[in-house]
């Protein structure tokens, strides 16, 4: 684990995460895009944080329309809703007090990590958490 990960874990108590949208039977939501290449809906957000946190940054593939994305809201664990093909490397920054913490990863990485950090439950993407609409439009091309 690289120094900014560690930092970015023990002042949030946990690491951020990515979790496909699933429809009613399990199954993951996409939206069909050119040449019927499938973009699938995913949740970006952080574990339950500390209240210091004010804003999160999620610095996306350069390809996509808006590819910074910010979330203010931490009732929704900074929630943000991106559509996506493929993997890629991106970066997440925490706005903590006066402080700027910053983790680095690829996607498929959030994708594979636990939905509890540390032990505390985490309610689950697209269930319990309020909807957030993804973007019009396809994302990104690599």
């Amino acid at each position: 684990m690289s120094d900014s990960q560690s930092t970015f874990l023990k002042h949030l108590g946990g690491k951020a995460i990515a979790r496909f949208k699933l429809d009613p039977s399990g199954q993951p939501v996409f939206v069909e895009g050119e040449g019927g290449t499938k973009h699938y809906v995913i949740d970006l957000s952080l574990p339950p944080v500390t209240p210091e946190v004010s804003i999160v940054t999620y610095r996306l593939h350069p390809t996509y329309y808006d590819p910074v994305r910010e979330s203010e809201d931490p009732v929704t664990h900074f929630q943000e809703q991106i559509t996506s093909f493929g993997d890629y490397r991106l970066n997440i920054e925490a706005a903590v007090g006066s402080r700027l913490l910053a983790e680095r990863v690829n996607l498929s990485e959030l994708l594979r990590r636990p939905s509890e950090p540390r032990g505390r439950q985490q309610p689950q993407h697209g269930g319990e958490l309020p909807a957030r609409r993804p973007p019009p439009g396809p994302v990104c091309r690599e």
